[in-house]
């Protein structure tokens, strides 16, 4: 029981390193940046709106200090300090826009490129998943044909021990054992090129997860989707987010479309201020305040305004471009990862019809083979071809499984819950 936890525990399921990948990637921090810029985008639009408050202050040193007599209605004189030689001034002002169309319409615009941003964050975590994904499954494949190779370099150890046997015993000939050597050699560095794919397959999943990769690969149970062309069609237009990320683009550069002709609307304002000096003058008032109402209304700007509604004009239809060409690649996607899934099932079918021909083929061969009634060479001859169908059945394996990847990906879908 205490084994079986053991090995249990050094088993590692795609599910895992998904998850692993989505939280320690630097693609997947990346794409999270991509929405705090958008986010910052949208706090500075509104900044707009919130208007200003300043607080300035003024130390001015004269050479001399100017006084007047003043005289007032009773006939009394006063003395008024119109400059001081250490002059104080301090000015609070505080502005709000009341009305600017021209500014709700980026705020507008901002919230969609975030709501874009936020599909755009979904979609490069959707690639890396499918990343991490094909990584694994290729990873399980080396390793299936490393197996494989050091199945056919067992076999070639037995078979060459067996030659050597009878070679000393006179029972062969020297050209025999000189191919069980070859076939030997060959196996050996047949499993020693496998080793190292499988080895660096490893280090390639270990990179995109963020830590070495280390135990047995678990083989993933992803459900394949169902439905009809039309069905899987419009869960792929209603479920993709790099879909999304286009309409919601396309709906930004509508609205920033708009933004010129807001211009023609009068922007409004109300300002505060609140002034303090050491230097009263005859008023005598060392506070003072005043309060303004501003509007401003920009009748004619050289035609700048019709410039760049022209242009934005262009860039929503450059955008609606985009989006139906994207629709039309999502259609082709499902189709092609359709028909590839298709064809990889039938062709992993095919491969382990043939596996299993060739293994009967290579148990016979080496039973007749020990008995002395096949040679050498027919053994070597069934073992490459029980090699050859291995590898064969390891790689369809491998298709068929990222067919059906490609084929969660055309739909939107996730290989793994992790998100």
């Amino acid at each position: 029981m205490i084994l079986g936890l053991l090995i249990a525990a050094q088993t590692v399921s795609l599910d895992t390193v998904v998850a692993e990948a989505l939280a320690k990637n630097e693609d997947a921090e990346a794409a999270q940046l991509v929405v705090a810029r958008a986010e910052a985008s949208k706090r500075e639009a509104w900044a707009e709106l919130f208007g200003d408050l300043s607080v300035s202050g003024t130390y001015r040193r004269r050479a001399f200090e100017i006084t007047r007599d003043f005289e007032d209605e009773n006939g009394n004189v006063n003395q008024v300090v119109l400059s001081r030689q250490n002059s104080l001034f301090g000015v609070a002002r505080a502005e709000i826009t009341v009305l600017d169309a021209t500014a709700i319409s980026r705020i507008s615009k901002a919230g969609a490129d975030v709501e874009s941003a936020e599909a755009r964050n979904v979609e490069l975590r959707r690639a890396l998943a499918f990343s991490v994904a094909d990584t694994y499954l290729a990873v399980l494949a080396a390793e299936r044909a490393k197996a494989a190779a050091e199945r056919r370099l067992a076999l070639a150890d037995d078979a060459l021990a067996n030659v050597k046997a009878r070679f000393d015993a006179g029972l062969t000939a020297k050209s025999v054992l000189n191919r069980s050597k070859l076939e030997r050699a060959t196996a050996q560095l047949e499993a020693t090129r496998a080793d190292n794919a499988a080895q660096q397959m490893r280090l390639s999943l270990s990179f995109v997860v963020g830590r070495a990769v280390t135990g047995t690969l678990e083989d993933p149970t992803a459900e394949t989707p169902v439905g009809s062309d039309a069905e899987l069609l419009a869960s792929a237009r209603d479920g993709r987010p790099d879909v999304k990320r286009l309409e919601l683009e396309l709906e930004a550069r509508r609205i920033a479309g708009r933004e010129p002709w807001f211009g023609f609307v009068p922007t409004v304002g109300v300002a505060a201020e609140v002034t303090a000096t050491n230097e009263p003058g005859f008023t005598g008032q060392v506070v003072n305040w005043s309060l303004a109402a501003t509007a401003q209304w920009l009748l004619w700007d050289g035609g700048v305004r019709y410039a760049v509604a022209r242009r934005r004009a262009a860039d929503t239809r450059e955008a609606e471009l985009a989006l139906a060409k994207q629709l039309r690649q999502v259609e082709l996607e499902l189709r092609q990862a359709r028909t590839d899934l298709g064809t990889a099932m039938a062709a992993v079918t095919q491969a382990e019809a043939r596996l299993e021909v060739a293994r009967e083929n290579a148990e016979e061969v080496r039973a007749r083979f020990q008995q002395g009634l096949a040679t050498a060479l027919e053994q070597a001859d069934a073992a490459v071809a029980e090699y050859d169908a291995a590898q064969a059945l390891a790689s369809e394996r491998f298709e068929a499984s990222a067919a059906t990847l490609r084929l969660t990906r055309a739909v939107g879908g996730w290989p793994t819950d992790a998100r």
